[in-house]
C-alpha cells in the first residue's frame, strides 16, 4: 500500500507519505520466510522563502509488521524521527540538510539504544515524469538520497540510496520496479569484529498492482 495527501496553500505546503510493505517467498523444503517488511509514515511542512530556498519541518516513523525472534511483536521496533521522502507531482529536485532526533521503541530495541539520537542529516531527491500518454500512461523515474550522523558519533553515518521506476499502464493498473542500497560505516564502540558495517548490501523489487487516486 502507498498512499498520499498532500495540501497546498500559497507559499505553504504539507506533505503526508505513508508505505506499507509485506512480502514472505517459500523454498521448496524450506519454511516460508519474510523477504520484504516495512512500514514507514513521513510527514512535512514547507514555508517557501525565496525560490528554490524554504524552511522546513519534519517528522515521521519507521516500523515493521512482525519483529524479530523471539516475540514476534507487531510494530516492534518503532523508530520516531524528525524527517524524509515525498513525492511530487512534477519534475522536482529537492536537497534539505538539517537535524534530526529520533527514538526506538519495543522490546527488541537494546537498552543502550533507546535513548534520543540527535544528529545531522542530508536528504536528496530527483524525480521526472518521462512520458505522458491521454491520461492513461505515465513513466516515472526517481533517485533519493538519505544519510544521518549522530553528533556523539559523526563518523558513524547511514547511508540510504534509493531508484525506482513506475509505469501506470492503465488508471487502474500499475508496475513499479525498485532498487535499494544501504551503507553504514562503523560506529566507534565497534572493535572491527562486527558483521554489516562497511559494506554494501542491495535488495530488488518488482511490485505489480491495483491503484486508486482520489
Amino acid at each position: 500500500y502507498e498512499g498520499q495527501a498532500n495540501w497546498r496553500l500559497d507559499k505553504n505546503s504539507v506533505d503526508n507519505l505513508l508505505k506499507a510493505r509485506y512480502g514472505r517467498i517459500r523454498t521448496e523444503g524450506q519454511d516460508w520466510q519474510e523477504n520484504n517488511d516495512e512500514v514507514r509514515y513521513d510527514g512535512v511542512y514547507r514555508r517557501e522563502l525565496v525560490k528554490p530556498h524554504f524552511i522546513y519541518l519534519g517528522w515521521g516513523a519507521e516500523s515493521v509488521f512482525t519483529g524479530p525472534d523471539p516475540y514476534n511483536d507487531a510494530f516492534d521496533p518503532t523508530t520516531g524521527k524528525g524527517y524524509d521522502d515525498f513525492l511530487p507531482d512534477k519534475n522536482h529536485f529537492e536537497a534539505r540538510l538539517g537535524v534530526r532526533a529520533q527514538q526506538k521503541w519495543g522490546r527488541s530495541v537494546p537498552d543502550n539504544s533507546d535513548g534520543v539520537e540527535t544528529g545531522l542529516e542530508a536528504f536528496a531527491r530527483y524525480e521526472q515524469l518521462l512520458k505522458r500518454g491521454n491520461g492513461d500512461y505515465d513513466l516515472r523515474f526517481f533517485g533519493q538520497y538519505e544519510g544521518f550522523s549522530e553528533f556523539s558519533d559523526l563518523e558513524h553515518i547511514t547511508n540510504l540510496i534509493t531508484a525506482g521506476l513506475a509505469v501506470q499502464l492503465s488508471k487502474y493498473l500499475a508496475v513499479e520496479l525498485g532498487i535499494r542500497a544501504y551503507y553504514e560505516t562503523r560506529t566507534k564502540e565497534d572493535d572491527g569484529t562486527a558483521i554489516g558495517y562497511n559494506q554494501w548490501s542491495m535488495r530488488q523489487d518488482a511490485l505489480f498492482g491495483l491503484t486508486y487516486t482520489y
